[in-house]
């Protein structure tokens, strides 16, 4: 503001020194001088009451312009709460940085904030947790940006790690609703969706990047999610090793699969190294299958082979209950030999036995009860049979 004081008004070459003065001019002096001090007491007194005053605290009762200022520094008072649970009023009065420590849950409600409508007002809260037990719960009014916070569920906030937390709260509509930022939580933790967006001119650009860390040569690190949809998904090692469920519409491999193969619905097997179980509970169309055991097959039976070379004198052989022809082949003519019929066939099982050599004396049996019909004495080249299973009992059908 400008001066009123008008130094002017004072004639300072009154009075004339060697002559008689007028004491007019003296009282014209006086009365210019007391309305120079008037000014000068108002406007000092105006000074003091609205200046910003250096080493005091100067209140500019909000309705203050600054315009076209420049800062060096500048610093926040920080008002500590202390230690709180249950519900807490924290008014923005106090300080735009304020610290609590939790002892135990607590909700939060805010204060103070209504003089400010259509001012952008912004204030950070430092938050101590002790106890990941504890939870903080923020004021319905924090509604912009509040899903992004880490750990919030409705308008709580869960921490899973104790340790200090910054957060930063915004209105510009006098606290009708508040944003929210998460100064200081590690920006690997997020909460929601995430769209990672490659795109020059709104023009998409092919190919998003993601990196873990090297280490030694090595990429340590770990994707969990329940399900990855993508056209191509590229690995430049050696190998991918999934230790949870793998879900696609196709899985193809172009060397070969190592290890096993487990699915209640497969449409199209391409390639299998040793299968050690298969199980079709409806009809199957296989080309060409070999199979060193037994394998039911819609409601018939198939089996496999069993040959015994250099069968000695007076030894025996168990037929194994997944076959269906028995080949026993002596070197040479022996005296006796044993051969049992197996322990667990099944109904409709056949099986075919045939001799490469002479036994003497053969003794043909069974195990487990069965009876067997028809059973050989000796044994030839033009000796032998075939028996069908069924209930218990071996029927010789040839």
């Amino acid at each position: 503001m400008a001066s009123q004081i008008n130094q002017n008004t004072i004639d300072a070459t009154y009075p004339i020194a060697g002559q008689d003065n007028s004491s007019q001019g003296f009282r014209n002096n006086f009365s210019a001088i007391q309305t120079n001090f008037g000014y000068a007491y108002n406007e000092i007194s105006s000074l003091q009451s609205n200046a910003i005053i250096r080493n005091q605290n100067n209140d500019l009762g909000g309705n203050t312009t600054i315009t076209s200022g420049t800062f060096r520094t500048s610093r926040e008072t920080i008002f500590a709460i202390g230690s709180v649970s249950g519900n807490i009023p924290l008014d923005y009065l106090n300080g735009s940085y304020q610290t609590i420590t939790l002892t135990g849950s607590t909700v939060l409600t805010f204060n103070s904030f209504s003089g400010a409508n259509g001012q952008q007002t912004r204030f950070r809260l430092e938050v101590t947790i002790t106890d990941t037990s504890f939870t903080l719960t923020i004021p319905a009014s924090v509604s912009i940006n509040k899903d992004t916070i880490a750990g919030i569920s409705g308008n709580t906030i869960y921490f899973s790690d104790p340790g200090t937390y910054i957060f930063e709260f915004a209105t510009n509509n006098g606290g009708t609703s508040f944003h929210v930022s998460d100064l200081s939580r590690p920006r690997n933790e997020m909460q929601g969706n995430v769209s990672v967006v490659t795109s020059i001119n709104n023009a998409a650009q092919a190919g998003i990047t993601m990196t873990v860390t090297n280490v030694s040569g090595n990429a340590y690190g770990t994707i969990t999610c329940d399900e990855i949809v993508t056209g191509n998904l590229t690995y430049d090692a050696n190998g991918a090793v999934f230790s949870g469920n793998v879900e696609a519409d196709w899985f193809i491999a172009n060397s070969g699969y190592i290890g096993n193969i487990r699915t209640p619905s497969q449409t199209f097997i391409t390639d299998l190294g040793t299968l050690n179980s298969l199980s079709v509970s409806g009809n199957a169309n296989i080309g060409n299958l070999t199979v060193n055991g037994i394998t039911d097959m819609c409601a018939g039976t198939v089996y496999g082979l069993q040959f015994v070379p250099n069968a000695a004198a007076a030894s025996s052989t168990q037929i194994y209950s997944n076959v269906g022809t028995v080949i026993i082949a002596p070197n040479a003519v022996i005296a006796s030999y044993t051969l049992t019929m197996p322990s667990t066939p099944m109904n409709g099982q056949i099986i075919k036995i045939a001799f490469a050599n002479t036994i003497t004396t053969l003794t043909h049996t069974t195990v487990g009860g069965q009876t067997l019909l028809g059973a050989l004495t000796t044994a030839g080249v033009t000796t032998g049979g075939e028996w069908l299973y069924y209930d218990s009992v071996w029927y010789k059908t040839t």
